[in-house]
């Protein structure tokens, strides 16, 4: 009788009307009009509808992009895209920045001269590189695997001692 009680409270508990305070978040606030996007003063597109394309655009706020993209391998199992191209803006402190990229079956590659690179690898892990490919070279591979050397059993000339009296 409890628990037809207690299910009873709970149904009504969850089936009790549910307040719609919902209130959408404000935008910034903006001081002034909105400016107006900034015009195109050159776009060309070429579609050639067999995975080929290519197109520019070039943007009075002096923003330029180019790109150029091709399927390679089309039809098989192996087939992926290869894009080529480049854009440039100019950021807030004046300068131009241009960014070239190329996408294709290793992946996206951007390079600039604002884009961070990696940093060199130290002497001791080129050396290291070039010790572990020598070494392959010579057949010496190294997977990571464990693998105990086989037992030999006891050295020559060992005789155990059978010091079991049997008492």
């Amino acid at each position: 009788m409890k628990l037809l009680v207690f299910t009873a409270f709970v149904c009504a508990a969850s089936a009790a009307r549910l307040d719609n305070n919902y209130v959408q978040p404000q935008g910034q606030a903006r001081t002034g009009p909105t400016p107006p996007p900034p015009a195109i003063l050159r776009l060309n597109n070429d579609n050639r509808g067999d995975g080929r394309y290519k197109f520019d655009f070039e943007t009075e706020n002096q923003i330029t992009q180019q790109e150029i993209g091709e399927v390679k391998n089309a039809g098989t199992d192996q087939e992926f895209n290869v894009i080529q191209g480049s854009y440039s803006y100019t950021g807030p402190d004046g300068v131009i920045y241009t960014v070239n990229y190329i996408a294709d079956e290793n992946g996206f590659r951007a390079s600039g001269d604002h884009i961070p690179t990696a940093a060199p690898v130290p002497a001791e892990i080129a050396e290291a590189v070039q010790q572990n490919a020598a070494e392959e070279a010579q057949g010496h591979v190294d997977d990571g695997q464990y693998r105990p050397e086989p037992e030999q059993g006891p050295p020559r000339g060992f005789r155990p001692q059978n010091n079991y009296k049997g008492y």
